[in-house]
């Protein structure tokens, strides 16, 4: 369902509020679940190949997840 957050356990380190926007943001550009957590779980060459839940743990890497 779009726009629906994806399922996934708090990440250490990061704000729940903010672990709760990238999964709904993920959520909606995929509209499906099991990819958003896919993208969210997997290394990524923008982010200097951390996942988008680790770098989300900064602020800096949290604007660079919202910018991809």
């Amino acid at each position: 369902m779009a726009g629906t957050p994806v399922n996934i356990q708090s990440t250490e380190g990061m704000p729940p509020l903010r672990l709760i926007s990238i999964s709904a943001r993920a959520g909606e550009v995929f509209s499906n679940q099991e990819k958003a957590l896919h993208w969210l779980r997997s290394p990524n060459p923008s982010l200097n190949g951390l996942t988008p839940l680790e770098a989300a743990t900064t602020d800096t890497g949290y604007q660079e997840v919202e910018d991809i």
